[in-house]
């Protein structure tokens, strides 16, 4: 028995690596569809042709292509359909009619789930330009609809608008957001940042008394994150910028701990029982300047403020 398998492939096309490393396993509709158009790429199709090629009704092809929308390899944009997610903001969104709306809701539990649970987060029911809003995100930014769920819940929970929250959605889609397990880890490391943030500014005095820079945050967040110091050590060298700089200044603090990291110290006793680097004076010269020659004398006295040392010698 000839166990041989043959395999030429003199014309071929791409397929998505991420449609065979996860949805090999998808319905044989949604994998033929697939196929179809990635073997057609930039055609134009008719709906109807596309119900031949598939023997399935409309209903049943629009589920084919929501699969893949929800997979996050399709997405869909005004009637139009890519591999690609296009490049856009919040005021690009689609305006969905009330009746596009209704019918997607009907027989997708995820997208009712999705409408329930933002009308629960933003506590009031949904607006016209709500519903095309959150759709839009499914749709354009190709976000699970339990992924913008939680968008919503964590942004309203932070006062953020709607519009505001989709901003955000675009900037998870621009990441690489794609499962509710990505979303929650990031949540979760916002919010430590947002935390560490809050606790340095309350050690300064200012939380509270103003906004933080974006500058000052970055430097919070490099103290913790990079320089790998804690709250006791901030607070150290917040209390040298006090003594020397008379003041809180960021920047001073920042040069404090980045000299302390630099000389490996790891904590406010050994930072601050380090010997001072003693500061050089110039050594001043003994010699006289000639009072018969200006220039040399001038020389000279500019030289020591410089803080050279003047050899003493014969003049010339």
């Amino acid at each position: 028995m000839d166990n041989t398998i043959l395999f030429e492939a003199p014309i071929t096309f791409s397929v998505p690596c991420d449609l065979v490393d996860r949805h090999l396993n998808a319905p044989e509709t949604e994998l033929r569809l697939m196929l179809l158009l990635l073997r057609n790429a930039n055609a134009a199709f008719r709906k109807e042709d596309l119900m031949t090629t598939l023997s399935v009704d409309e209903k049943r092809l629009e589920e084919a292509f929501q699969y893949w929308v929800k997979a996050g390899l399709l997405f869909r944009a005004a009637g139009k359909y890519s591999l690609q997610r296009p490049k856009l903001t919040a005021s690009d969104f689609i305006s969905y009619n009330p009746e596009t709306v209704a019918q997607r809701l009907e027989g997708d539990p995820a997208l009712q789930y999705l409408y329930k649970s933002a009308e629960e987060s933003l506590k009031k029911p949904l607006t016209s330009s709500d519903a095309s809003v959150i759709l839009s995100l499914v749709d354009w930014c190709g976000l699970p609809a339990d992924v913008v769920a939680l968008l919503i819940r964590y942004g309203s929970e932070n006062g953020k608008s709607l519009r505001q929250i989709a901003q955000t959605g675009i900037r998870w889609a621009d990441d690489g957001i794609k499962t509710f397990e990505d979303a929650e880890l990031l949540i979760r490391r916002e919010t430590e940042k947002k935390n560490t943030v809050n606790r340095i500014a309350a050690r300064f005095g200012i939380l509270g008394t103003r906004a933080i820079s974006e500058a000052e945050q970055k430097a919070f967040l490099k103290w913790k994150e990079e320089l790998g110091y804690e709250l006791n050590m901030i607070g150290a060298a917040y209390e040298e910028a006090i003594k020397n700089a008379g003041k809180y200044t960021y920047t001073y603090i920042d040069k404090v701990l980045t000299n302390w990291h630099a000389a490996g110290y790891k904590t406010p006793e050994e930072a601050l029982a380090a010997p001072k680097p003693e500061q050089k004076t110039a050594k001043k010269s003994t010699r006289r300047p000639a009072a018969n020659n200006p220039r040399k004398s001038a020389t000279s006295a500019e030289a020591m403020d410089l803080g050279w040392e003047i050899i003493a010698g014969n003049d010339e």
